[in-house]
């Protein structure tokens, strides 16, 4: 039958296509059909009033809420850009991976719950997750070429792990502690001392700004339910914003 040949072969072609594309579409429904969880709407809060960083984290999802948002004025908008950058993360981990067997991989994803429900919220771990597999990408590269180029890109890359969540300093010292203590790089020890150093000096320069202004917007209880029009907070969150955020 040459029709199910040609639509065998096109899916065998396209498989990675249809893959991400169909896992993409899926959350951007859900994304727009399913309400702001507590916490979203807390950050959504952020989004309002950016800032170099907050009492309990830093501002990416701030920064991507409101570019979504700008987007697109509703949840959709609020999850649009994490909702990518969870895509993306299963793609960069694939790359990640030395033995390829796609539908293995798949059926992996597939099976796993919390890849489907967590990728849609517009949380901190998201961009986390995403920059720290670009991480671990670039540090393969870092070892197999080390250079200036590629310490800076490393770098660069932890400053965005650590403009995710602050959490990412646990990512990056048990990557880089362990072999430049022990020397066990499999590479000439000096020259990974040193480049490994200017990737942290560059990382660090980098996300100095969150560091040192961490303090600025704090509501206590992000479970206090919010209305997303923005209108209405309720009078507990009126009482903080006010205080907090010099609101009318």
């Amino acid at each position: 039958m040459p029709g199910m040949n040609s639509i065998k072969w096109f899916i065998q072609k396209n498989h990675r296509a249809i893959f991400y594309g169909g896992w993409l579409l899926i959350n951007l429904l859900q994304a727009g059909m399913t309400e702001l969880f507590d916490d979203e709407a807390y950050y959504w809060v952020y989004s309002h009033y950016l800032d170099w960083g907050y009492f309990d984290h830093p501002p990416m999802i701030a920064l991507l809420i409101k570019a979504g948002y700008f987007l697109v004025r509703n949840e959709l908008g609020v999850r649009l850009l994490t909702v990518i950058l969870s895509t993306g993360t299963l793609l960069v981990i694939e790359r990640l991976l030395p033995k390829k067997n796609d539908l293995l991989f798949y059926a992996i994803a597939c099976s796993m719950a919390v890849l489907q429900i967590g990728g849609i919220m517009a949380v901190p771990d998201i961009p986390l997750l995403f920059f720290s597999a670009l991480f671990f990408l670039q540090y393969r590269r870092f070892l197999h070429r080390m250079n200036s180029a590629n310490a800076t890109l490393l770098g660069l890359l932890m400053a965005l792990m650590l403009y995710s969540k602050y959490h990412a300093v646990l990512v990056i010292c048990f990557t880089f502690l362990p072999p430049t203590c022990t020397g066990n790089t499999g590479i000439f020890f000096p020259a990974f001392s040193f480049t490994s150093s200017n990737a942290t000096l560059t990382g660090m320069m980098s996300s100095t700004p969150s560091s040192i202004f961490p303090n600025r917007f704090y509501l206590p209880d992000p479970s206090v339910a919010f209305c997303f029009s923005g209108v209405h907070f309720g009078t507990v969150q009126k009482i903080i914003l006010k205080r907090h955020c010099a609101l009318p």
